[in-house]
């Protein structure tokens, strides 16, 4: 990346941070310099202020912004958004009739609903005296009220007319579902209503073509919300620019592959303009550059492990590099399946074409696609199809009369459950491998640093974690290694307490359980081949069964192990991401890395 910081004449101003826009190359930063103040544009107010305006009625009528291929000058655009101001406040008043005059539609079609209630009783009370006040109770009536109880139903529940004296009314209704009666007769209110609700039903509609005729008149819109948004945008960039009373001065960075655009800059503005690299590098420690992930396709997917950590620091390693190659051999691991490994090839095509919008889920799928490779290597070397052996198939098969003419197995398969001990010790060393090479990158970024202490520390955990799995496979009688590891060991700790202190002390009990966290790898496959070998003890199907029962459990057989592969697909990702995101990345990535994010036209804005 490269940093730098632009003089430009202040009256040259405007016309640069238009062609930065367009050009869309640059990062810009906050720009310090002292005795020079930074503000927002001159007109950044008047388009803030069209902003508010316009965006409520646009998202009242549904209108999204729309790009252009002309951009006006910010003065024509100032001059086109006053124009169609006394349109956008007609449309703004429309729509608060037509919101007002529904919600008196609404509460006249409630009331109708009460006075039908009260018609379909059959009792006129208009002529109710003064002294008396009533209400209908739905539901049992009051035990202590002298009422009339009509038994017809309305709407399953039983009706009671109450008649009181003034006052005591509330007594009886309190907490129940009641209507208050009116002052005159039902139908003649409900009459009224009716009335009245075809009369602002008409107004409604008046008002929703006179809306639908200024909506045409609106038809520019779009164009101008798109317009405001860009001037937005660049008027609040102005806050990161310092001026003087004659030039300016931006700062950003730029890709060092896109630095021909300097040429460019300074051919467009001539001697407006002064262009001055301040920077080729990563930045200082207050003053980080920003990170350009850029990877070659098959490994792209992978930076999706940057949504669960953190982005790099540009001077980082590029972890998804490495999670390319370390992930699908993890993942295989696990999953360890050719069957299983198959149909996640298929679920990830399902899902890739049914979620094309969605970013994490294509790239989700893509590793899934990838990781299935080491999926079929490692079930080719478990002998795991579907959870059995490839000679199940064959015997099976022998039963229903076809014969392959093979009478025994082609290969002896690692069976996980039989030999799960073995399974342990190997993801153990697995483990350890991947964590010596997470140590093994952190010493080289520390080296490449200037950080000495770092590399001696970061070369001493691999050197510890190294020894430690030896003595133990020493101890445990499977190599001959216990005095070399074990001096190899102290000689370890000894490079962590002098680098790191009493950090280094406290932290060397994780020799043991970032190693022990591998140990899922076997866990969670074990898990899967146990269900796997249910489902074709139960559902698998044989000659005494019949044909129906047959097909039948054969589409048992395949629902159930589709459904297991894809809970095993996706325990493999999360166990093998977090292996990769805590365990292994966190030896060489410190993270806090702020993504390069270009001031650009070509974007949703």
């Amino acid at each position: 990346m490269l940093k730098l910081r632009i003089y430009v004449l202040k009256s040259r101003l405007e016309e640069l941070v238009s062609s930065l826009h367009s050009r869309g190359f640059l990062h810009i930063t906050k720009t310090k310099e002292e005795g020079m103040p930074s503000a927002l544009s001159p007109y950044y107010d008047s388009v803030s202020r069209y902003l508010n305006i316009f965006t409520p009625i646009a998202q009242e009528l549904s209108i999204e912004p729309k790009a252009a291929r002309e951009l006006p000058t910010i003065r024509e655009l100032l001059s086109l958004c006053e124009e169609k101001l006394s349109l956008v406040n007609k449309a703004k008043e429309l729509l608060a009739t037509i919101n007002s005059l529904k919600e008196k539609e609404a509460t006249l079609e409630e009331e109708a609903i009460i006075s039908k209630k009260l018609v379909a009783l059959g009792v006129d009370y208009k002529e109710l005296p003064s002294s008396l006040e009533g209400a209908v109770i739905f539901g049992e009536p009051p035990k202590r009220a002298k009422a009339i109880v009509f038994r017809e139903m309305l709407k399953t529940r039983e009706a009671t007319l109450i008649l009181t004296k003034k006052g005591a009314l509330q007594e009886f209704i309190s907490k129940k579902e009641h209507i208050i009666l009116p002052t005159s007769s039902p139908s003649f209110i409900l009459a009224n209503l009716e009335k009245d609700k075809k009369s602002i039903s008409d107004d409604i509609g008046k008002a929703e073509k006179d809306l639908k005729q200024l909506k045409r008149e609106l038809s520019d819109l779009p164009h101008l919300l798109y317009y405001l948004k860009v001037y937005e945008e660049r008027g609040y960039t102005y806050s990161n620019i310092v001026q003087s009373k004659r030039f300016a001065v931006v700062e950003g960075w730029l890709p060092e592959k896109k630095k021909g655009a300097i040429d460019k800059l300074r051919d467009e503005f001539s001697s407006a303009i002064y262009v001055e690299v301040v920077d080729s590098g990563h930045g200082g420690e207050h003053d980080e550059a920003p990170v350009l992930i850029e990877n070659a396709k098959p490994i792209k997917p992978f930076e999706l492990g940057f949504s669960f950590s953190s982005l790099p620091r540009a001077d980082e390693l590029n972890a998804a590099f490495f999670y390319a190659f370390t992930f699908p051999f993890i993942y295989g691991m696990i999953i360890g399946d050719v069957g299983y490994s198959l149909i996640a090839l298929i679920i990830a095509g399902i899902l890739k074409n049914a979620f094309k919008s969605s970013k994490t889920i294509q790239q989700l799928s893509s590793i899934w696609q990838i990781a299935a490779i080491g999926g079929i290597v490692w079930g080719i070397a478990y002998d795991e199809w579907f959870g059995a052996s490839h000679y199940f198939y064959i015997e099976r098969l022998a039963e229903f009369g076809i014969s392959f003419g093979i009478g025994a197995p082609l290969y002896i398969g690692f069976h996980r459950l039989t030999e799960f001990s073995l399974l342990l010790g190997i993801t153990g060393i697995v483990g350890a491998i991947h964590l010596i090479f997470g140590n093994l990158l952190g010493a080289y970024e520390a080296y490449v640093h200037g950080h000495n202490k770092h590399t001696i520390a970061k070369l001493s955990w691999a050197l510890a974690i190294a020894s430690f799995v030896l003595a133990i496979a020493s101890y445990l009688g499977v190599v001959d290694a216990l005095m070399p590891s074990t001096l190899a060991l102290f000689a370890g700790i000894a490079g962590i307490v002098y680098s790191e202190g009493i950090v280094g002390v406290v932290e060397l009990p994780s020799l043991a359980s970032h190693t022990a966290s591998y140990f899922r790898i076997a866990a969670v496959g074990v898990a899967g081949v146990v269900l796997a070998e249910l489902i074709n003890e139960s559902f698998f199907p044989s000659p005494d069964k019949g044909l129906i029962l047959n097909i039948v459990m054969l589409i048992v057989f395949f629902a159930l192990h589709s459904a297991n592969a894809f809970v095993a697909a996706f325990e493999s990702t999360i166990q093998g991401g977090r292996l990769h995101i805590l365990e292994f990345a966190s030896k060489f990535i410190k993270g806090g890395g702020k993504p390069y994010s270009p001031f650009t036209l070509h974007k949703e804005v």
